[in-house]
């Protein structure tokens, strides 16, 4: 009696992936560990069995098997994991087992995964992707001309370290800054890949920038991982410890200001002379000569008695000079006419943005030297005295001429004659036409009235200026009478 013979082969594959690194994230060159169960369900012997599987290397077999047997510990396969499987998010792949039965009939079967209901299907490992970048991003300032001062107009450049820190090839990598135009780009970086040098961005200086004493900002970065979903990353400032922090590129500007004063004096009476009560005008030209723009810059002058016009300026510009908003007028004292000069420095403050105090004394531009006193000479009134005498009537040398009388509020003359007597004396000489014509005034020789005689005279010149001093000048006079 012939039986009929039926054979017959089930095929269940198992994959664990193995996390190498125990990061939680599957990388390229970690594993996958197949687990094969093969079962006879055939009626008859199955020998010579082995597993082919396309994507890897089985290991064990041949082996056989009898009707409703089964084995699950001879057939072994490890796969490592390329980034294509990664990108792709899984690893799926069929595994064949065959066999002959007693008759030499070849019997195949595919394998199924007995984790789903469908027969026969493929095992699916699942990879979970990680798409992540890290960006930094660092400046340099560039001092363009030299002066160790950051100006408007100067530049930063930004350089940017982008790297793919996830486990997917991430694709069409840009950056995007809102302060300035980055260039270079786009790229794709596999996992772990870094670029330093694609992108690189300049950007110019304002003088906001400046007077703020540092520029902040954060650029950002966006690409795709598979599967087109986007990733981004916003910068950080590889200086400091704080993670994803704006990049601050801190300026050391210099504030800076000048100060030059100028005097003009008044001969109010247009006598040439310098006198007590005759005035002193002073401008003042203020300029803004360091690289941040200057706020409430206001001016004081020690000078007593001097009297400053103009209110403070609320925004000196850099580069900006001013003229015309501080006036100073001072009274000349009969100190000042006496030291026949008047000089004094004027003192101007202002702040920067941030608050900096900046002061600078004044500087008489007439001068070479910096920052030196404004000094004014005077011209003061000079007692001079005309020494011949002569009233014959020709109209020259009639009386005794005395200059400069009018700079001073009293004075005194006397006159002598060689022997020591006085032949002449008069308080506030030279007003209401008093003056000494060659003519006793009736002392103890000469009567008044009476022609004095042709000879050597001596004068005495008692003055007192307004700080009530007195002042003594003397000397010989010439009388010519005869």
């Amino acid at each position: 009696i012939d039986l009929p013979q039926s054979g017959n082969l089930e095929l269940m594959k198992m994959a664990v992936f193995n996390d190498l690194n125990g990061n939680g994230i599957p990388e390229a060159g970690e594993t996958i560990t197949y687990t094969f169960t093969v079962k006879n369900i055939g009626s008859v012997t199955i020998s010579n069995i082995t597993i082919n599987d396309p994507m890897v290397t089985v290991t064990g077999g041949p082996i056989s098997l009898a009707p409703d047997a089964k084995d699950n510990t001879t057939f072994r396969a490890v796969y490592t994991v390329l980034q294509s499987d990664i990108d792709a998010g899984q690893v799926s792949n069929l595994a064949i087992v065959s066999g002959k039965t007693p008759d030499g009939t070849l019997v195949t079967a595919a394998s199924d995964d007995p984790m789903t209901a469908t027969p026969r299907d493929r095992t699916i490992t699942p990879l979970p992707q990680s798409g992540k970048l890290d960006f930094k991003k660092t400046a340099v300032f560039n001092d363009e001309n030299g002066n160790k001062t950051a100006e408007a107009g100067e530049t930063i450049t930004y350089s940017f370290i982008v790297k793919n820190t996830g486990s997917v090839t991430i694709k069409g990598i840009t950056i995007n800054d809102p302060l300035v135009a980055v260039t270079g780009g786009p790229i794709d970086l596999a996992p772990n890949a870094s670029d330093s040098t694609t992108f690189k961005a300049v950007y110019k200086l304002t003088q906001d920038d400046v007077n703020a004493e540092g520029v902040t900002n954060q650029a950002l970065v966006i690409g795709t991982e598979a599967g087109g979903i986007p990733i981004a990353a916003v910068s950080d400032d590889p200086s400091t410890p704080a993670p994803e922090d704006s990049t601050v590129t801190l300026l050391q500007p210099h504030g800076a200001i000048s100060l030059k004063k100028k005097g003009e004096f008044n001969d109010i009476n247009g006598n040439g002379s310098a006198e007590a009560g005759e005035t002193i005008t002073y401008s003042f030209e203020i300029s803004n000569t360091g690289a941040v723009d200057l706020l409430n810059v206001a001016l004081d002058d020690q000078l007593e008695g001097i009297v400053i016009t103009g209110k403070t300026i609320p925004v000196l510009a850099v580069g900006a000079t001013d003229s015309t908003t501080f006036k100073g007028t001072y009274t000349l004292t009969q100190a000042d006419i006496n030291r026949k000069q008047v000089d004094n420095q004027a003192v101007v403050s202002a702040n920067t943005v941030k608050g900096q105090k900046v002061l600078a004394k004044s500087d008489d531009p007439l001068t070479a030297a910096v920052e030196d006193a404004t000094v004014i000479h005077l011209k003061a009134c000079e007692l001079i005295v005309y020494d011949i005498v002569s009233p014959d009537g020709d109209g020259k040398n009639e009386e005794l001429v005395i200059e400069g009388l009018d700079c001073y509020t009293s004075n005194k003359v006397e006159i002598y004659n060689r022997w020591g007597i006085k032949v002449f004396e008069m308080e506030n000489y030279g007003t209401n036409g008093n003056a000494f014509n060659g003519y006793s005034d009736g002392r103890a020789t000469y009567k008044r009235g009476q022609k004095l005689p042709t000879g050597t005279y001596y004068y005495i010149l008692l003055v007192i200026d307004s700080n009530n001093t007195i002042h003594e000048k003397t000397g010989p006079i010439y009388v010519i009478t005869d």
